[in-house]
C-alpha cells in the first residue's frame, strides 16, 4: 500500500523545532485508475498525489466503486496558516482605513448634512464626524508608525504592508482577499456526507447599529450619530403635540453577525468483512492524519502553529472559503484487536506500530467558518467553485457544454426534449 503521507524532516529546523510537518508520501499509487479520470475534473485545486478520496478509496460500504459516482461528499482542500493573526490585522486593517476612510466619512457628511430639519448646530456636529472619520486615513503612518508594526513583524510598516497579499481572491470573493495568510498543505479531502443538513440560519434587525460600535473611534462616531438622531427625533414629534397619541416609525438596522456557519457529518470506515490489510492501514492512517493536523504544534517555550484551516464546499449546498474543525470525534465499533500495522516515518521511510484496531470506526466532524455567510459565498459555490454544465434549451433541441477544469470539451448534440434532463456532474 502508498502511504498517504510522510514526515517532512527538514521541517523541524534548528530553531525553534517542534514536530516535522505532515506532506503527500508522492505519486498517487494509492488511487484506483477510475478515482483518477473522476477527480483530475472534480478535484479542488488539482493535486492528485495529496488528494484522500475516501469515497472511491476507502473502505466505509460494500457497495462496488461503480455505484459511488453519486455519492453526496464533502470537499476539504487543507490550509496552513502563514503569519500570526496580530500581523494580518495591522496589515489588513491599515489597508482598509487608508483606502476608504475619506470615503466613508464624505458620504457620512453629505448624507446627515442634508437631511431634513438640520440646524446649524447639527451641521457642526456633521463636520466634526467627518473630521474624525478624516482622521482614520492616517492611521498607517500614526498608528503603525509608531512601531507596532515593527514590533511583530520585525520589518518597517512600508516594508511589511507593500509584501503583504494575504490569500489571492478573486470574482465576487475579492473583497475577503487579504484576511488571512495561508498555504496549501496539499492535502485535499472527499468524504462522504451522510448529513441530514442543509440550510440554516436566521436573521435580525434592531435599534442600534452594531457596527458603528465597534473599534477604536466607533463610540465616539455612534454618540455624536445617537445626540443627532434623539434632537431629530424629538423635532418631529413637537410638531404633533396635540395629537391623541404620537409614535415615529424608524428603520431598524440589519445585526451582522460575526458568527460563521456551522456543519456536521459522520462517516464510517471498516476494517472487517471484506476490508484486506491495506484497507486496515489506510482508514489508521487517514484518522491519524486528520488527528495530527488539527492539534497545534509547540515549536519553542512561547510559540506555537496552530491548526489547519479548510476550504469546505459541499457542491450545489455549502461552501466556506475559511473554516476549522472544531470538533472531531472518533469511536471504535465491535470488537478490537491489538494489531502491527505500517507507518509513514521520516523522509520515505516506513516504520511498524502496534495500535489498536476495532471492527469499524465512526468518525463525527463538525466544521465553522470563520466567516459569516453572505451571498458572496452562495454564488461563487454555483459559478466560481464547482464544474458546471450549461443547458440551454431551443426549440425541439439541447446544446450542452461541458467544461471540466482542463478540458474544453464542446459537445454539440441534438436530442429530443423529455420530460426530464439530467446533468453529469
Amino acid at each position: 500500500m502508498k502511504n498517504l503521507f510522510r514526515f517532512d524532516s527538514s521541517s523541524k529546523g534548528k530553531n525553534p523545532t517542534g514536530a516535522p510537518k505532515m506532506v503527500p508520501s508522492g505519486g498517487s499509487g494509492i488511487f484506483s485508475l477510475l478515482s483518477q479520470n473522476f477527480l483530475k475534473s472534480d478535484s479542488i485545486s488539482g493535486n492528485i498525489d495529496g488528494l484522500i478520496d475516501v469515497v472511491n478509496d476507502f473502505h466505509w460500504t460494500s457497495s462496488p466503486r461503480s455505484s459511488r459516482q453519486d455519492m453526496p461528499i464533502v470537499q476539504l482542500r487543507e490550509k496552513r496558516l502563514k503569519q500570526n493573526s496580530l500581523q494580518t490585522q495591522l496589515a489588513y486593517y491599515s489597508l482598509v482605513a487608508s483606502s476608504n476612510a475619506g470615503v466613508i466619512g464624505g458620504r457620512l457628511t453629505s448624507l446627515l448634512s442634508n437631511s431634513p430639519g438640520a440646524t446649524g448646530f447639527l451641521n457642526g456636529l456633521f463636520n466634526a464626524g467627518k473630521s474624525l472619520f478624516g482622521a482614520v486615513s492616517n492611521i498607517g503612518n500614526k498608528v503603525l508608525g509608531s512601531g507596532a508594526v515593527e514590533l511583530f513583524t520585525g520589518k518597517t510598516p512600508q516594508d511589511f504592508l507593500s509584501g503583504f497579499t494575504g490569500d489571492s481572491a478573486s470574482g465576487v470573493l475579492s473583497p475577503y482577499g487579504g484576511l488571512y495568510e495561508t498555504e496549501d498543505t496539499k492535502f485535499e479531502y472527499r468524504i462522504p456526507y451522510f448529513s441530514n443538513a442543509a440550510y440554516s440560519f436566521a436573521n435580525e434587525f434592531g435599534d442600534d447599529d452594531k457596527l458603528m460600535g465597534e473599534g477604536a473611534l466607533g463610540p465616539k462616531v455612534k454618540d455624536a450619530v445617537d445626540i443627532t438622531r434623539v434632537a431629530a427625533y424629538t423635532a418631529a414629534q413637537t410638531t404633533s403635540l396635540n395629537a391623541p397619541g404620537i409614535y415615529i416609525e424608524k428603520p431598524m438596522f440589519y445585526q451582522f453577525g460575526g458568527a460563521g456557519a456551522e456543519i456536521s457529518f459522520s462517516f464510517p470506515l471498516i476494517n472487517s468483512g471484506w476490508a484486506t490489510f491495506d484497507d486496515v492501514q489506510r482508514n489508521w492512517q487517514l484518522i491519524y492524519m486528520l488527528v495530527y493536523q488539527n492539534r497545534p504544534n509547540r515549536k519553542s517555550r512561547e510559540l506555537i502553529d496552530p491548526p489547519c484551516l479548510y476550504d469546505v464546499l459541499i457542491p450545489g449546498v455549502k461552501y466556506m472559503p475559511y473554516a476549522y474543525i472544531s470538533s472531531m470525534k472518533v469511536d471504535f465499533i465491535g470488537a478490537r484487536r491489538s494489531y502491527y500495522i505500517n507507518v509513514p516515518s521520516s523522509g520515505n521511510k516506513t516504520s511498524r506500530i502496534q495500535t489498536i484496531i476495532p471492527d469499524a470506526y465512526s468518525i463525527t466532524m463538525t466544521m465553522k467558518c470563520l466567516l459569516s455567510e453572505t451571498q458572496n459565498f452562495l454564488y461563487h459555490m454555483l459559478f466560481e467553485k464547482q464544474n458546471t454544465v450549461n443547458v440551454i434549451e431551443s426549440t425541439g433541441n439541447i446544446i450542452v457544454d461541458a467544461v471540466l477544469d482542463g478540458f474544453d470539451i464542446g459537445l454539440n448534440s441534438k436530442f429530443e426534449v423529455k420530460e426530464s434532463i439530467t446533468q453529469r456532474r
